[in-house]
């Protein structure tokens, strides 16, 4: 049986926060795959889903 890691995702994460993709980041959240032009650069989160 493999277990799949859980994302490191800090509880802090609010509308406003910055935050950054990893180079190493392979799929969001929800297992859509990132594509290369997203990785490592910065963004502002907009909305969240409260």
């Amino acid at each position: 049986m493999t277990e799949t890691p859980n994302p490191n995702v800090p509880s802090n994460i609010v509308v406003g926060a910055k935050v950054k993709i990893l180079p190493s980041a392979k799929k969001y959240a929800t297992g859509q795959a990132i594509p290369a032009f997203i990785k490592g650069s910065q963004y502002t989160i907009l909305q969240g889903n409260n």
